[in-house]
């Protein structure tokens, strides 16, 4: 006899007075499950997220720049570059 079948003998067996919080208790087992799959997909999506950014951001080559106002002057260029007038 499957586990299944022996819970289904068993609630067959309880009085009528049981039966609404059996019930009860089914439905927040039924209700807790697909939220922690969820949970757990949308936490692999956040890490696999951060992950591919520190990547991406541990490839950035940065050049030192010998002044401050070369550094405003190259981050100047760079917003130009993508076209935006500041």
């Amino acid at each position: 006899m499957t586990l299944r079948e022996t819970t289904i003998r068993k609630l067959h067996q309880l009085p009528e007075s049981f039966l609404q919080e059996v019930s009860d208790f089914i439905d927040s087992l039924r209700n807790r499950q697909p939220n922690n799959s969820v949970l757990h997909q949308n936490q692999d999506r956040v890490k696999e997220t951060w992950i591919k950014y520190f990547e991406s951001v541990d490839k950035i080559e940065i050049s030192s720049p010998s002044s401050a106002i070369s550094y405003g002057q190259l981050v100047l260029d760079k917003y130009r570059g993508k076209g935006l007038e500041l």
